[in-house]
């Protein structure tokens, strides 16, 4: 099984305020993922390296970053680990209007058995008709369906209006999605952070992982990804 981890970090900043990726770390290594897709990170220092460098050096993983804007002399945006060796990485940005957050989409792909398993992580933006375009967008980049490969799009997808449409267009592209409630982490109400993935025979499930002490504002989701698994079109 490959387990897939996605999580707004909160700029690696707790409920207390203080920053620091070790919480972070914890929770990862209690969650055992082989893949993590990671939005709102800030690459400050810690312990004299880059604080996703830590957390990669510290858990096991490998780590490409997807930033899209400084905050002083930090990077900050996206971020996606893995224990196994990227075959490819692109950085694409994604639309916003003037006076917006710069956002993006990391999309690394990975050899995963005998064909390859691509992540594409995003965090979309705050005004809606940014994220009308930016949907379009990652629609476009992420393509059609390729035998042999698993597809993954994970984030922070910022739609919390009752009864919107909005996501109808990935929900359509693939073939199951988490929608378990994510924000905020102390009483979850809305289901902002989605794992969508194709295709759905190799998934058994998608979870929302409870915190134990306020690491972020956000609950991270948990998708695993088996052999034998549904043969239909599944919504959690």
């Amino acid at each position: 099984m490959t387990r897939v981890v996605s999580w707004n970090l909160h700029g690696f900043v707790s409920a207390s305020g203080r920053f620091s990726p070790e919480p972070v770390l914890r929770v990862l290594e209690r969650l055992a993922p082989d893949v993590v897709a990671l939005q709102e990170v800030e690459d400050r220092e810690w312990q004299g390296i880059p604080a996703l460098d830590w957390l990669a050096n510290r858990g096991g993983w490998q780590a490409w970053a997807g930033p899209t804007l400084m905050r002083g002399d930090a990077r900050y945006g996206n971020a996606v680990m893995s224990r196994t060796p990227a075959i490819s990485l692109r950085r694409h940005a994604l639309t916003v209007a003037r006076g917006s957050e710069p956002r993006g989409l990391l999309d690394v792909e990975f050899p995963h058995g005998d064909g390859s398993l691509r992540v594409m992580a995003t965090h979309l933006g705050l005004r809606r008709g940014d994220r009308w375009r930016q949907v379009d967008e990652i629609l476009s980049i992420a393509g059609t369906a390729e035998p042999g490969r698993i597809d993954l799009l994970a984030g922070d997808f910022n739609e919390w209006l009752p009864g919107s449409r909005l996501l109808s267009p990935l929900e359509a592209a693939f073939e199951a999605c988490s929608t378990g409630r994510t924000f905020p982490a102390r009483w979850p109400l809305l289901a902002l952070d989605r794992i969508y993935m194709r295709p759905v025979r190799l998934l058994r499930g998608f979870q929302v992982e409870r915190l134990p002490g306020g690491e972020s504002d956000h609950l991270p989701v948990v998708g695993t990804l088996t052999v034998s698994a549904p043969q239909t079109k599944q919504v959690w």
